[in-house]
């Protein structure tokens, strides 16, 4: 059993309000240092392996609290894919559960 967390809102992203939900609805378990949280996930793809020099900083557009938990955004099959930082994401999670 493992608490979920609504990352669109601790991220302040669009919600599954703001527009169909997905056809195939996923639940990811992200396990850190003996902790654990579950997050809804509107697409799975993989792992991927992110050499720090294929980073580019977070554009200045995001919003401060995403911006707060990435680490950077890199290209992955056309598109730009944010890096979250797992130990700021899993900080900023136990700051708003308290």
């Amino acid at each position: 059993l493992h608490l979920c967390a609504r990352l669109d809102r601790l991220l302040g992203v669009g919600t599954e309000e703001d527009g169909d939900p997905p056809e195939r609805p996923r639940m990811i378990v992200i396990r850190r240092d003996g902790e654990a949280w579950v997050f809804a996930a509107d697409e799975v793809d993989q792992v991927h392996r992110v050499a720090a020099r294929a980073l580019n900083p977070a554009p200045p557009t995001l919003s401060r609290a995403v911006a707060r938990v990435t680490r950077g955004v890199f290209a992955s099959a056309g598109r730009s894919v944010g890096l979250l930082d797992d130990g700021r994401l899993f900080q900023a999670i136990r700051e708003r559960v308290r």
